[in-house]
C-alpha cells in the first residue's frame, strides 16, 4: 500500500501511514524497510537532507542494508538531488561524485538489477 501511494503521488499520505505504523513495536527488519520507504517519500518531496537522515537511521538498525542495490540507488538519488537542489553557487560537487559512486557500484555489483535503466539515466545526467 505504501509503495502504491508513493508511486501514485500520495507522498503525504504515505508519510502519515508510515509514521502511524512506526509507533508500534516492530521487528528491526520491518522498521528498517519502513524507514527506507519514508526516506524515499522525503526525497520525492524534495527533502534530500531528511531522506539522508532516515537512511542513516536504517543503517544503524540494519547495517546489512547498505549493500542492497535498491538502497545504493536511493543513496545515489539523494546525493544527486542534494546537488541539483542546492542554491546556485553553493552546490557541492562532492554530492554529485558520491551519487556517481553509488550508481557505479550498483552497475558493477548487480548486473540483473531491475532498475538498471534508471541508474544509467541518472549516471548520464551527472556526466
Amino acid at each position: 500500500m505504501i509503495d502504491q501511494l508513493l508511486n501514485s503521488g500520495g507522498i503525504r499520505k504515505a508519510e502519515v501511514t508510515i509514521a502511524r505504523i512506526l509507533r508500534a513495536d516492530l521487528e528491526p527488519d520491518i522498521r528498517a524497510h519502513l524507514l527506507l520507504r519514508r526516506s524515499r517519500a522525503r526525497l520525492l518531496s524534495s527533502r534530500p537532507d531528511d531522506a539522508l537522515e532516515e537512511i542513516q537511521t536504517v543503517f544503524a538498525i540494519q547495517p546489512s542494508f547498505e549493500e542492497m542495490s535498491e538502497v545504493k540507488t536511493l543513496l545515489g538519488d539523494i546525493y544527486f538531488s542534494r546537488f541539483i537542489l542546492a542554491e546556485i553557487g553553493f552546490a557541492d560537487r562532492n554530492d554529485a561524485d558520491l551519487a556517481l559512486k553509488y550508481y557505479e557500484e550498483v552497475l558493477q555489483r548487480d548486473p540483473h538489477f531491475k532498475q538498471r535503466g534508471w541508474v544509467y539515466y541518472q549516471r548520464g545526467r551527472i556526466y
